[in-house]
Protein backbone atom coordinates (compact mmCIF):
# COMPACT_ATOMS: atom_id res chain seq x y z
CA UNK A 1 0.00 0.00 0.00
CA UNK A 2 2.81 2.41 0.86
CA UNK A 3 4.45 2.00 -2.56
CA UNK A 4 1.14 2.74 -4.26
CA UNK A 5 0.78 5.89 -2.13
CA UNK A 6 4.23 7.13 -3.21
CA UNK A 7 3.43 6.37 -6.85
CA UNK A 8 0.20 8.38 -6.63
CA UNK A 9 2.11 11.30 -5.10
CA UNK A 10 4.65 11.06 -7.92
CA UNK A 11 1.87 11.23 -10.52
CA UNK A 12 0.18 14.12 -8.72
CA UNK A 13 3.46 16.02 -8.49
CA UNK A 14 4.11 15.54 -12.22
CA UNK A 15 0.61 16.77 -13.09
CA UNK A 16 1.00 19.85 -10.89
CA UNK A 17 4.39 20.59 -12.44
CA UNK A 18 2.83 20.27 -15.91
CA UNK A 19 0.05 22.69 -14.99
CA UNK A 20 2.61 25.14 -13.60
CA UNK A 21 4.67 24.95 -16.82
CA UNK A 22 1.59 25.51 -18.98
CA UNK A 23 0.46 28.47 -16.88
CA UNK A 24 3.94 29.97 -17.05
CA UNK A 25 4.16 29.39 -20.81
CA UNK A 26 0.74 30.97 -21.34
CA UNK A 27 1.73 34.06 -19.36
CA UNK A 28 4.88 34.57 -21.48
CA UNK A 29 3.00 34.42 -24.81
CA UNK A 30 6.11 33.23 -26.65
CA UNK A 31 6.37 30.72 -29.47
CA UNK A 32 9.85 29.81 -28.20
CA UNK A 33 8.29 28.62 -24.93
CA UNK A 34 5.85 26.48 -26.94
CA UNK A 35 8.83 24.84 -28.65
CA UNK A 36 10.54 24.31 -25.28
CA UNK A 37 7.43 22.55 -23.94
CA UNK A 38 7.33 20.15 -26.88
CA UNK A 39 11.07 19.46 -26.72
CA UNK A 40 10.68 18.65 -23.00
CA UNK A 41 7.74 16.36 -23.82
CA UNK A 42 9.75 14.61 -26.56
CA UNK A 43 12.68 14.10 -24.19
CA UNK A 44 10.44 12.76 -21.46
CA UNK A 45 8.36 10.33 -23.52
CA UNK A 46 10.81 9.12 -26.15
CA UNK A 47 14.06 9.26 -24.21
CA UNK A 48 13.81 9.50 -20.42
CA UNK A 49 10.89 7.11 -19.90
CA UNK A 50 12.58 4.52 -22.14
CA UNK A 51 15.88 4.92 -20.28
CA UNK A 52 14.06 4.55 -16.96
CA UNK A 53 12.34 1.41 -18.21
CA UNK A 54 15.69 -0.03 -19.34
CA UNK A 55 17.19 0.92 -15.97
CA UNK A 56 14.46 -1.04 -14.16
CA UNK A 57 14.36 -3.89 -16.72
CA UNK A 58 17.71 -4.21 -18.53
CA UNK A 59 17.93 -6.20 -21.76
CA UNK A 60 19.07 -9.32 -19.85
CA UNK A 61 16.50 -9.01 -17.01
CA UNK A 62 15.01 -12.36 -15.96
CA UNK A 63 11.52 -12.43 -14.40
CA UNK A 64 11.53 -14.06 -11.00
CA UNK A 65 8.06 -15.60 -11.48
CA UNK A 66 8.72 -17.25 -14.84
CA UNK A 67 12.52 -17.49 -14.80
CA UNK A 68 12.48 -16.21 -18.41
CA UNK A 69 13.81 -13.09 -20.05
CA UNK A 70 11.52 -10.10 -19.51
CA UNK A 71 12.21 -8.81 -23.04
CA UNK A 72 11.05 -11.82 -25.03
CA UNK A 73 8.14 -12.83 -27.21
CA UNK A 74 6.14 -9.76 -28.15
CA UNK A 75 8.09 -7.53 -25.77
CA UNK A 76 11.13 -6.12 -27.54
CA UNK A 77 13.91 -4.11 -25.93
CA UNK A 78 13.08 -0.46 -26.64
CA UNK A 79 15.64 2.06 -27.82
CA UNK A 80 15.57 5.62 -26.47
CA UNK A 81 15.37 8.28 -29.17
CA UNK A 82 17.75 11.21 -29.22
CA UNK A 83 16.18 14.41 -30.54
CA UNK A 84 17.53 15.01 -34.03
CA UNK A 85 16.14 18.05 -35.86
CA UNK A 86 17.62 16.73 -39.11
CA UNK A 87 15.12 13.86 -38.91
CA UNK A 88 11.97 15.16 -40.66
CA UNK A 89 9.69 13.19 -38.32
CA UNK A 90 11.27 14.78 -35.23
CA UNK A 91 11.11 18.26 -36.79
CA UNK A 92 7.46 17.82 -37.80
CA UNK A 93 6.57 16.50 -34.34
CA UNK A 94 8.14 19.52 -32.64
CA UNK A 95 6.56 21.99 -35.07
CA UNK A 96 3.09 20.41 -34.83
CA UNK A 97 3.22 20.26 -31.03
CA UNK A 98 4.46 23.85 -30.73
CA UNK A 99 1.69 25.00 -33.08
CA UNK A 100 -0.89 23.21 -30.91
CA UNK A 101 0.41 25.01 -27.82
CA UNK A 102 0.53 28.31 -29.74
CA UNK A 103 -3.12 27.86 -30.72
CA UNK A 104 -4.02 27.10 -27.09
CA UNK A 105 -2.23 30.25 -25.92
CA UNK A 106 -3.50 32.51 -28.71
CA UNK A 107 -0.01 32.94 -30.21
CA UNK A 108 0.55 32.97 -33.98
CA UNK A 109 1.63 29.57 -35.34
CA UNK A 110 4.95 29.15 -37.15
CA UNK A 111 4.64 27.68 -40.63
CA UNK A 112 8.33 27.89 -41.50
CA UNK A 113 9.95 24.68 -40.21
CA UNK A 114 13.47 26.12 -40.55
CA UNK A 115 12.58 28.82 -37.98
CA UNK A 116 11.27 26.15 -35.61
CA UNK A 117 14.50 24.15 -36.05
CA UNK A 118 16.57 27.23 -35.18
CA UNK A 119 14.56 27.62 -31.96
CA UNK A 120 15.01 23.92 -31.12
CA UNK A 121 18.79 24.22 -31.52
CA UNK A 122 18.80 26.83 -28.71
CA UNK A 123 16.81 24.67 -26.28
CA UNK A 124 18.90 23.04 -23.58
CA UNK A 125 18.00 19.34 -23.30
CA UNK A 126 17.36 18.00 -19.81
CA UNK A 127 19.66 15.23 -18.66
CA UNK A 128 18.18 11.86 -17.74
CA UNK A 129 18.01 11.23 -13.99
CA UNK A 130 17.25 7.73 -12.70
CA UNK A 131 14.38 7.55 -10.25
Amino acid sequence: MKKNYRYNLFILRNKLESIKKLYHAHSLESYEVCVELVVAFFQDVFNHQIKQLLYEYPANYICKQTNKLFWSGHKRVPTPLELNVKDPIHAEFIQAGANIYATMFGIPKEKDQSKVIEIVKKVKLAEFVKT
